[in-house]
């Protein structure tokens, strides 16, 4: 086995656990960015059902009954 001495296994160790942690920040970052824009899709979507709504109320309205 190779031996190492503690100064580099420990270097290793670190590099390791940055690289690691980098790549869940980056999915993190992935994840959060694709919920911000359904977020804003789902809002889009809650206000044209309000148009809507209010469409269908003055139609109602203007109907004779």
């Amino acid at each position: 086995m190779i031996n190492f001495s503690k100064t580099t296994l420990l270097i290793i160790l670190l590099v390791i656990f940055f690289l690691a942690a980098g790549f869940f920040a980056y999915q993190w970052w992935q994840i959060k960015g694709e919920l911000a824009r359904q977020i804003e899709e789902n809002e889009n979507l809650k206000n044209q059902i309000a148009e809507l709504q209010k469409e269908i109320e003055k139609l109602k309205i203007s109907q004779p009954g």
